[in-house]
């Protein structure tokens, strides 16, 4: 795993927070976002991230939060001095969290946080739980997004049953979720552009 300290390759970095957020920064990986970090409380989850820097923060060294939003944003907090070392120099920040687990639910505010204070534009994207999933886990990924709208309120939300029902009855639910990080790398990118 490649920790911080690595050479700044660009202006813009783009962040993946916990699983569902380490799994979009692949693709926008794959799609040309340079600089890249992909930040989780899972230390398993992270060794396999190789195409980006990596930041371990908690000392959970397997299975993550267990969706305690609590513990993802205390390890976030606890980890503020190396995330703000992580977030410094760049002017452009994107950051990516799949909502309604522990990490992503409970470290993107505080990441949020933190990015508005260092860099001139900060853009965020989202997804949401499928309807089908838990009512505990659909009212944690609300609350999150109500805590990153009072921080910023232009947050880019997709939600996993549009994505469903836009893409075939065929499609496979890791098909979707691509579907659902190419059209926030495209709308991302137009923000981008009209900040410039």
């Amino acid at each position: 795993m490649k920790e911080q300290g690595a050479k700044r390759k660009s202006k813009s970095l783009f962040i993946g927070i916990g699983g569902g957020g380490t799994n979009s920064l692949k693709n926008f990986a794959a799609w040309g976002a340079r600089d890249c970090l992909a930040i989780n409380t899972d230390r398993e989850s992270l060794e396999a991230a190789t195409f980006c820097r990596t930041l371990i923060i908690g000392s959970i060294k397997k299975g993550g939060t267990k969706g305690d939003t609590d513990v993802g944003r205390m390890a976030a907090i606890k980890a503020l001095a190396r995330i703000r070392k992580e977030l410094a120099g760049y002017s452009s920040i994107f950051i990516l969290a799949g909502l309604g687990g522990g990490t992503g639910s409970g470290a993107a505010p505080v990441v949020l946080q933190e990015a508005l204070k260092q860099a001139q534009t900060v853009m965020a994207a989202v997804t949401l739980p499928f309807s089908f999933e838990s009512q505990a886990r659909n009212k944690t990924a609300k609350d999150s997004l109500a805590r990153m709208q009072k921080l910023h309120p232009d947050i880019l939300v997709l939600s996993n049953d549009l994505l469903m029902d836009l893409a075939k009855k065929s499609t496979s639910k890791d098909d979707v979720f691509a579907l659902g990080d190419r059209e926030a790398f495209m709308l991302l990118n137009e923000r981008r552009m009209k900040e410039y």
